[in-house]
């Protein structure tokens, strides 16, 4: 009975923890809106919101999911907590906002980015890539990373670029003179740095400044037919970010990603990664040992076949008539024996 009486308490004891556990790994939800964003909820929440709307795992103090509503707009900070992007969208199925600098105006083609706006202004945990996990079994290890933006150079030019469809002209949208911090600058271009290598980069020209677009992936960049509107109207559009990592409970959890299947986000700790990766070595250790087991086995396959058209033809060569016969005598004396 005193038995019976310890493992019932014991039981309770375990159930009253993962209560405790699971009670306080929840969030108390919030629902805001500001301006053309009606969906503003966990983890992000308006500085005005209670800060239990945020998250509570391993990025629960961080600021960058805390958002602001000025003159109408939803704005996040930057990392360097001064500056800040317009939130024009949060995806909640993909774990992704878009965001637009504040300085470009759209319909306005001469209004360009800050000169800070990089993959570097990003406050943590964001991330400019994003990866899925293809196939529906639980142990499949095909995981796609996709970029979910991509940078655009401002290049600086003292010389006019002729017959490069890499760069865009900014004419007549951007008067040069206009800028700033380059008074050399007699010619500026735009191109897209995914496309671009460092060979590309005319002798007269520099790196201006970079901004960010959301990432195409049907565009082709060795043949550009863009405009510099074409151009200003992705600025406007904005770029995208994850903020799939919120989803990391501790520092192992470092290998975030969206199952296809379920549609829905998991981190994984070190050591499952680490399985995935013996998993491949196993597998490609498997296929080189199974080709050369196979070429072996073809390899010994020759050889005795050689060795027995060797012997065949020693056997009955006519100038070995004798021994064939003896051995054939003795091979009948055997099976008789």
């Amino acid at each position: 009975m005193e038995a019976r009486n310890n493992l019932t308490l014991f039981i309770l004891m375990i159930i009253t923890t993962i209560f405790h556990k699971t009670t306080h790994s929840t969030t108390s939800p919030c629902f805001s809106s500001c301006g053309n964003i009606h969906n503003i909820t966990f983890p992000f929440r308006l500085d005005t919101d209670s800060p239990s709307c945020v998250s509570t795992g391993l990025y629960h103090s961080n600021k960058a999911f805390v958002l602001s509503c000025k003159n109408n707009h939803t704005t996040i900070l930057k990392n360097n907590g001064r500056s800040y992007y317009h939130v024009e969208a949060i995806n909640y199925n993909n774990y992704t906002i878009r965001l637009v600098d504040p300085n470009i105006q759209k319909g306005n083609c001469s209004s360009i980015p800050t000169s800070y706006s990089s993959s570097n202004t990003l406050p943590s945990p964001f991330e400019l890539q994003i990866t899925f996990r293809k196939g529906e079994r639980f142990w499949s290890t095909n995981f796609v990373t996709y970029p979910t933006s991509e940078r655009v150079l401002f290049l600086s030019c003292e010389n006019k670029v002729y017959n490069n469809s890499l760069y865009i002209d900014t004419a007549p949208c951007i008067n040069t003179s206009d800028l700033s911090g380059n008074p050399k600058t007699r010619f500026l271009y735009v191109a897209y740095a995914s496309g671009f290598k460092y060979s590309d980069l005319v002798e007269s020209c520099q790196i201006y400044q970079t901004a960010l677009v959301s990432s195409k992936k049907d565009r082709n960049y060795t043949m550009m037919t863009m405009s510099y509107q074409d151009v200003h109207d992705e600025f406007s559009y904005g770029f995208e970010a994850s903020w799939l990592r919120i989803l990391q409970k501790n520092v192992e959890e470092n290998f975030c990603y969206i199952s296809e299947s379920y549609n829905k986000g998991y981190c994984l700790y070190r050591y499952c990664r680490a399985l995935k990766l013996a998993r491949n070595l196993v597998c490609r250790f498997w296929f080189i040992f199974e080709k050369r087991l196979m070429v072996s086995t073809v390899h010994l396959t020759d050889f005795i076949c050689l060795r027995w058209r060797n012997v065949g033809n020693f056997l009955f060569n006519s100038t070995h008539n004798l021994l064939f016969f003896i051995l054939k005598k003795m091979t009948i004396l055997f099976f008789l024996c």
